[in-house]
């Protein structure tokens, strides 16, 4: 806790206390006025009256104190703890004057050890104690109205013009305000030097200023001009948001936006309101997802977020909508897939699927296989492409060398005779770099190239070129260092894939990633950078023929990821976080490729 927050804590406590003293004040008075049969009722049960308190104390006292007396070891009263040990038998009593008493009172000890002793109880004697109500007296400084005393001259309750103290609290005026509880403890203090606040303490300062002290009076921390306001609610919109205006959808189901990829601080999800309105027409949706499609939202629509905590705090982007038709006659599109594990993982099997529904005949280019199945990543029966387990952007780029070979001219035979887990870390694309390559496109003596991965490897010319990587720039790159690599990787891969194909579409993208506490905090860290650095490569490009696909805000991180193996407990769930938080599986794997499907096929008929 801070000094503020613990300033603002102590307040809250002076004005708890003042609300309860007023209702206190009429319970005092039943307690202190009431006669001798009287129970206050209180939230802890009845609480006996003092008159009652002294009646029932004086009955049972003499009874207590005969039976200690009884067990004490003799009648003799000494004059000293060391006599009093000495005669006495361990956890036994005897009774004892102390010292400058004149005699008038005694007290009885239980002995504890061959060297302590504690009390039992103090007696008074002779006529110490003349009445339980002692007369009220009357003093030039303070005037006592009441004062009721035990058999031993213990006070129970005492009423002056300064002060009421009773067994439970003590509050009085004069030199000084206390409020205190029933063994002398202030919990209220206040002077002219000082306020005292159970462990908080006030004084006035030399200077000006508000200052927290330690014990002896140093300087712990300066607090003059600080705000004791309480900390502002935190804006979802602080760090923008995370989108893009291009959405694409196919004729056989709706798309569906979620809050959670738009939000670089995902823990602001139920802070925000999300809705979408056609601008043409009647469609409009507002919740946490919002289920769409081009038809019948038409080709714009408004996007709206607003802050719940914040009314009139929103944020707006107007959307273009494309909608793909069913393709008849069906209709060729030339793929290369350019991705990393979420890639290879049955990424050109749905992606296939998909444009097959609706009338595409996709072709895949590359020198990779993927899987066509789901639970086998070295599995080499899917479609080709070049996403690569556990590639990041730089892999392709040879900005990162720790991780990739390369085929030399002439091995290209014996490359494509590899099995895929020999294939898998080898990148095709390098070649030489040479005087004639311009110092920017050079990473580590080689060269992105496109045009000569396709010549060496017999490849036909791509109509569309899909890049989801970013995932593993996450994994490998820290957050201080992950944009600009993004941002450099980027920028060398379109450039060069523009020159070697000006005909081909690009899309842009990167899978979205689970809800858990450490996915959530490389949202924040490191995919929003990443986000960020694609759309700024993009903008800096501005090449119509790219587009940046939001798949990273159409994909649900509450579901669709992998659940741990262990058996489900007695009420029949497995407990646990994700077992991998990373590879989307299921509905969100199906999901990302459904979402991104109809921008492949909006490519292929020049819609976008």
């Amino acid at each position: 806790m801070t000094e503020v927050a613990a300033l603002e804590g102590y307040a809250g406590m002076f004005s708890e206390a003042a609300q309860k003293s007023t209702t206190a004040a009429a319970k005092q008075h039943e307690f202190v006025n009431g006669d001798a049969l009287t129970d206050v009722a209180t939230e802890s049960g009845p609480l006996p009256s003092l008159a009652k308190q002294a009646r029932l104390f004086a009955q049972s006292l003499p009874d207590a104190v005969a039976v200690l007396s009884a067990q004490a070891s003799s009648g003799k009263i000494f004059s000293t703890f060391l006599e009093g040990r000495t005669a006495t038998a361990l956890n036994q009593y005897f009774w004892m004057a102390p010292a400058g008493s004149g005699l008038t009172r005694v007290a009885l000890f239980q002995k504890t050890s061959d060297t302590t002793q504690s009390l039992v109880f103090t007696w008074a004697t002779g006529n110490e104690v003349d009445s339980l109500v002692q007369p009220t007296t009357s003093m030039a400084a303070e005037v006592e109205y009441l004062s009721l005393a035990d058999p031993e001259g213990g006070q129970l309750v005492r009423l002056t013009s300064e002060v009421l103290e009773t067994l439970l609290f003590r509050i009085a005026t004069g030199q000084a305000t206390v409020i205190g509880d029933g063994e002398g403890g202030a919990l209220l203090y206040a002077d002219d030097e000082q306020v005292r606040l159970g462990g908080l303490e006030m004084r006035p300062a030399s200077m000006p200023g508000i200052y927290v002290t330690d014990p002896e009076g140093g300087v712990h921390q300066d607090l003059t001009g600080a705000s004791t306001e309480a900390a502002p609610v935190l804006s979802p919109f602080d760090n923008g948001l995370l989108f893009a205006p291009v959405l694409a959808t196919g004729p056989l189901r709706d798309a569906t936006l979620y809050v959670d990829g738009l939000l670089p601080n995902r823990a602001l999800v139920e802070q925000t309101q999300m809705s979408l309105s056609s601008s043409s027409g009647l469609a409009c949706a507002a919740g946490r997802s919002l289920s769409f499609n081009a038809v019948r939202f038409g080709s714009d629509a408004m996007l709206t977020l607003r802050d719940r905590a914040q009314p009139s705090d929103h944020r707006f982007m107007k959307l273009t909508l494309k909608a793909v038709p069913v393709q008849n006659p069906v209709v060729s599109v030339k793929i290369l897939f350019i991705g990393d594990s979420i890639g290879n993982r049955q990424g050109g099997t749905f992606l296939r699927q998909y444009l097959e529904e609706m009338g595409f005949a996709p072709t895949f280019l590359g020198t990779l296989p993927g899987t066509a199945v789901a639970t086998a990543s070295t599995a080499d029966n899917g479609e080709l492409g070049e996403c690569r387990e556990g590639w990041e952007t730089g892999d392709f780029t040879y900005a990162i060398t720790d991780r990739v070979g390369k085929v030399l001219p002439g091995e290209e035979a014996a490359y494509m005779a590899l099995g895929k887990q020999e294939r898998w870390p080898i990148n095709p694309f390098l070649r030489v770099a040479t005087g004639a390559d311009s110092a920017d496109i050079v990473r580590n003596g080689y060269v992105f190239d496109p045009a000569f991965y396709q010549q060496r490897f017999g490849l036909a010319t791509p109509d569309v070129v899909i890049i989801t990587l970013g995932t593993n720039d996450v994994r490998d790159r820290t957050a201080a260092t992950v944009y600009d690599h993004v941002l450099a990787n980027d920028t060398l891969m379109l450039q060069q894939i523009k020159a070697a194909w000006p005909n081909a579409k690009i899309i842009r993208s990167v899978p979205g990633t689970s809800l858990n506490v450490t996915r959530n905090g490389l949202w924040q860290t490191h995919y929003t950078p990443v986000i960020r650095a694609m759309q700024q490569a993009a903008s800096n490009l501005a090449y119509s023929k790219l587009t940046i696909a939001p798949l990273w805000a159409m994909t649900d991180p509450e579901s669709g990821y992998a659940v741990p193996a262990t058996a489900p407990g007695s009420d029949g769930f497995i407990s646990g976080d994700w077992s991998d938080a990373v590879h989307p599986v299921g509905s969100s794997r199906s999901a990302l490729y459904a979402a991104l499907a109809p921008y492949v096929a909006a490519a292929a008929i020049n819609l976008i």
